[in-house]
């Protein structure tokens, strides 16, 4: 089964208006938009990001993660630049950098084969909180597979157990509504306010395990 990419948003009530980055947030990288504060913290296995937003009402939305290229493999295109916000889209055929944990069929799991992966795709998923609380905080998580068809093993004969992104922009959303994937990139419907974070998330490759787990640094960009 492929391995997971997973987004928690977290998100406070605050007074300022304005968009500010919080380089002061323990593991998360964190956005002040309207009033709200948006947090995204990433984890491997394959890549896990948890997400939440305080003080969204009896509304809460849908939270949408997404892992994007940093490598410009049709030329040279700034979305792909890894110093600026701009996220990249399928079209933008932006590589990102990865470990693919592959095994023999039948094989033990601990004994993953991992080896340098450029995915040329951009992974994303959407989903509805998981719990909230009576101050509003919000907080849920959304998973994000890589499929043996954008994975491929290097031995034809194995199987596809993860794919971990390495180095890569991570954009996390909350939108008040919810989210429409028929177009790239999905849009907040009917009206709704998006708070959005993106970051440049790198891990060194010799460390990840194919069991996951494993915190990986990321950085607002702006």
């Amino acid at each position: 089964m492929p391995g997971k990419l997973t987004v928690t948003l977290i998100g406070v009530c605050v007074i300022v208006m304005s968009v500010a980055f919080l380089g002061s947030e323990a593991h998360a990288g964190c956005a002040v938009i309207g009033g709200k504060k948006i947090c995204a913290a990433w984890i491997t296995g394959s890549n896990i990001d948890t997400i939440s937003v305080n003080g969204i009402g009896n509304t809460p939305g849908q939270i949408l993660a997404a892992v994007g290229g940093t490598i410009s493999t049709a030329g040279s295109n700034p979305n792909c630049n890894e110093t600026s916000s701009n996220f990249p889209t399928e079209a933008d055929n932006c590589g990102v950098e990865g470990i693919a944990f592959c095994i023999n069929h039948g094989g033990n799991a601990a004994k993953a084969e991992g080896r340098p992966f450029s995915l040329n795709a951009v992974l994303l998923g959407t989903a509805l909180f998981q719990s909230c609380v009576r101050n509003g905080k919000c907080t849920g998580s959304v998973t994000l597979d890589a499929t043996d068809e954008q994975v491929v093993c290097q031995n034809p004969n194995w199987q596809l157990l993860t794919f971990t992104a390495t180095k890569y922009k991570g954009k996390s959303q909350h939108c008040t509504t919810s989210w429409n994937l028929a177009v790239d990139p999905p849009q907040c419907i009917d009206g709704g306010e998006v708070r959005t974070v993106v970051e440049l998330c790198t891990i060194d490759p010799n460390t990840v395990k194919p069991t996951g787990g494993q915190p990986i640094t990321c950085v607002p960009l702006q």
